[in-house]
């Protein structure tokens, strides 16, 4: 595939960013002594604390069986989720550089790579492939720590990983972050796969309840966005199952797009082990022939979890999103969790289907790096879309350092 200038310079930023990083990095490691850890990873840092490495990664390996279904090509069986391999590099506490290679993928392999520096008093700057850009809850939560096997429906609305420059910063209460966007890196022979085009996307979150065990997150996301010279877009979402390789709704390639507005606004209420969480997400796209109405295409998720043995779902103030799980027995924690999303294709001219899924979960943390998952979604869908509604009982093994 023959790329163009304007296609390299987002690659260009990314091995940049790299190099430049690991030549920065080098100057500091000669000359300092390293302690080295095993705890959460392979981790070595300084004597005097300039500098730090860690290495870690992540491995998901799902299982799925369909009932229920009169699609044929639902697939059943095991595959590998997620096998990623995890570098970060830290000098003088304010230069961080953080790399996630996908060791699975031929074709996209980065998927994160960035240098930020935290030494200003007032933010923070990031430059690079970012894992997601700051929009959703749900998006910005780590796939380690999600209470399901995959991320509600309206999901598929949210920008991805993509090139970008960052700002963030945070205070009593609150974090924000903002910043500017543009097509992934990644090449691919299918322009809808991995290039959304350009983007400004921001999130802020806010605590009106932060009291010990009882917390209150409330949020809101917005991302004005340009197609790339096709104009065109496509949303399209699996139903919350990744094993069966199928999606049932897709809004299609929607042609003329001259522009369109993401929003979202997200809640989450924790009382000890309890956590009640919910977002609604929804898409204003804007036609180049402005005489044609703008369409609608929005969804939602709400769900309920409980840990069965007492422990809290931990949160970062700072970011804005709810981290891992420490057990406190010995036999680990068991949490149980159940979920409502839907995600409507279906506007005035677009007929992309409309799903409504149901999830029920059961996660047990042998510790703070090993979970096991157990879902049940089961799937309905409307007429645009088939009216396949299959049942799919499914689970994970997942070793995250």
């Amino acid at each position: 595939m023959n790329m163009s200038c304007t296609d390299d310079f987002p690659r260009a930023i990314v091995m940049g960013v790299l190099l430049i990083s690991l030549l920065f990095f080098s100057f500091t490691v000669r000359s300092e002594g390293l302690d080295v850890s095993a705890k959460d990873g392979l981790s070595y840092e300084s004597s005097a604390g300039n500098f730090a490495i860690k290495l870690g990664g992540r491995f998901h390996y799902d299982g799925s069986k369909v009932f229920s279904t009169a699609d044929e090509n639902i697939e059943d069986g095991w595959a590998v989720r997620r096998k990623y391999a995890k570098l970060g590099l830290s000098l003088y506490k304010v230069w961080r550089l953080g790399l996630q290679y996908d060791l699975e993928s031929e074709t996209k392999p980065y998927e994160s790579l960035w240098l930020r520096y935290s030494g200003f008093s007032a933010f923070n700057i990031t430059l690079g492939q970012m894992s997601n850009e700051p929009f959703s809850l749900e998006e910005s939560t780590s796939s380690n720590v999600v209470p399901f096997m995959e991320r509600a429906l309206p999901n598929a609305l949210t920008p991805s990983n993509n090139v970008g420059v960052l700002l963030n910063t945070s205070g009593s209460g609150w974090s924000t972050a903002v910043g500017a966007f543009w097509e992934t890196y990644i090449e691919d022979s299918d322009p809808f796969n991995g290039d959304e085009g350009r983007g400004v996307t921001g999130r802020f979150t806010f605590l009106p309840i932060d009291k010990g065990d009882d917390l209150l997150h409330v949020g809101l996301s917005a991302s004005w966005r340009w197609p790339d010279d096709t104009n065109r877009v496509r949303f399209r979402a699996r139903p919350e199952n990744y094993v069966g390789k199928k999606r049932l709704i897709s809004s299609g390639r929607i042609k003329n797009v001259e522009n369109y507005l993401l929003t979202g606004f997200e809640s989450a209420y924790v009382q000890g082990p309890l956590t009640l969480q919910g977002e609604y997400i929804r898409t204003d796209l804007i036609f180049i022939d402005h005489a044609k109405e703008n369409e609608i295409l929005d969804g939602a998720y709400f769900y309920a979890g409980l840990f069965l043995t007492g422990e809290q779902r931990s949160y970062s103030r700072s970011r804005g999103v709810f981290g891992g799980v420490e057990p406190k027995g010995r036999y680990g924690a068991w949490e149980l969790a159940g979920r409502y999303s839907y995600l409507d294709l279906n506007g005035d001219t677009i007929l992309g289907g409309r799903e409504e899924n149901l999830s029920l979960g059961l996660n047990w943390y042998a510790n703070s790096q090993m979970r096991l998952m157990f879902n049940i979604v089961d799937v309905d869908t409307d007429e645009h879309a088939g009216d396949v509604d299959p049942l799919f009982v499914q689970m994970r093994l997942q070793v995250a350092i």
